[in-house]
């Protein structure tokens, strides 16, 4: 157990300095803080095949309009609709700086448009595509976290 308590903590602190201040005026905090409640849950879920969450994307527990995605690829043995293969997405489009926020020269971030793509340059196929609010965005990033947190608490 004690291999987990550093990523507990990381996950608990990360969302503390978004409760602190805010974020959605700070677009570089803020995408670092998505690495930290992105990237490494996402990484430690996938890596140790136990700790996932078995649920679907919905609009009003997770900010997701699914009808809104386009060209949605899932992961082997993940509904295109899971949790886990939008994580996964969102993931893959913070890591690999293919996202566009909406409306940068204004004080607050409105929109954010999400970006996963399969392969390099200009072969590159989307794989995924979603724009959406970024209170929607900041809803899923944050309930990931902390549901993820609260499993590899319980593991």
């Amino acid at each position: 157990m004690s291999v987990y308590i550093h990523h507990i903590e990381f996950i608990e602190r990360t969302l503390k300095i978004l409760s602190q201040h805010e974020c959605n005026h700070e677009k570089t905090l803020f995408l670092n803080c998505c690495v930290g409640l992105l990237l490494m849950p996402q990484q430690l879920a996938a890596r140790t095949k136990t700790i996932s969450i078995d649920e679907t994307v919905d609009y009003d527990n997770w900010g997701i309009d699914i009808s809104q995605i386009k060209e949605n690829d899932a992961c082997e043995g993940l509904d295109k609709n899971s949790v886990e293969n939008i994580a996964r997405h969102f993931r893959n489009s913070i890591s690999h700086y293919r996202f566009d926020v909406m409306s940068c020269n204004k004080k607050y971030i409105e929109k954010i448009v999400v970006i996963d793509k399969k392969g390099e340059g200009d072969k590159a196929k989307t794989t995924f595509q979603l724009e959406m609010n970024f209170s929607d965005f900041s809803k899923f990033v944050l309930k990931y976290a902390t549901v993820l947190k609260d499993k590899l608490r319980k593991y």
